[in-house]
């Protein structure tokens, strides 16, 4: 299984040795989330204008589908406005890509295009979206969803998951 880890950075305006020390801890959480996969490790950053909130997500890969020599497979994954990181194993991913699509082959892919298709206004997603489509998605799942048209971070796992 993959590691999830994440920073919320709140809205103050930050010296550059504060920044230093951020990254020094985001760097120390990564490292100790290798003991849930080394396959390839990934961030994203959501708004990062100083003076705004913001936050920092990582994410450690342990490949089950999709090879980490493919980045596209490796997290985060970037589908049209979402990025977004998944721990777990989605059963079902060859029909979610059947029926929506994927933007890699990694299992972890078909979250994010499921949830496209269940947007048809094309608006920033709400959690509605995530209520209305999650539902489709078989397997065990953790996830953290960004939507670059709303700047906010969904967390998220399904019932029973002891993600």
């Amino acid at each position: 299984m993959c590691g999830i880890i994440g920073l919320v950075l709140g809205d103050k305006v930050r010296s550059a040795g504060e920044y230093e020390r951020i990254r020094e801890d985001f760097s120390t959480m990564l490292v100790a989330a290798q003991a849930r996969g080394v396959d390839a490790a990934g961030l994203y950053v959501v708004n990062a204008v100083p003076g705004e909130p913001g936050a920092i997500v990582g994410h450690t890969r342990h490949a089950t589908t999709g090879s980490p020599k493919d980045n596209r497979n490796n997290h985060p994954i970037v589908d049209g406005p979402l990025v977004g990181v998944h721990n777990g194993v989605i059963y079902n991913h060859k029909e979610l890509r059947r029926m929506y699509g994927a933007a890699a082959e990694v299992d972890s892919a078909t979250i994010l295009s499921t949830l496209l298709a269940g947007n048809q206004q094309w608006e920033a997603l709400t959690v509605q979206d995530f209520q209305q489509a999650m539902p489709e998605v078989k397997g065990s799942w953790a996830i953290a969803v960004s939507d670059s048209r709303k700047q906010a971070i969904y967390l998220a796992r399904n019932d029973g998951s002891p993600m």
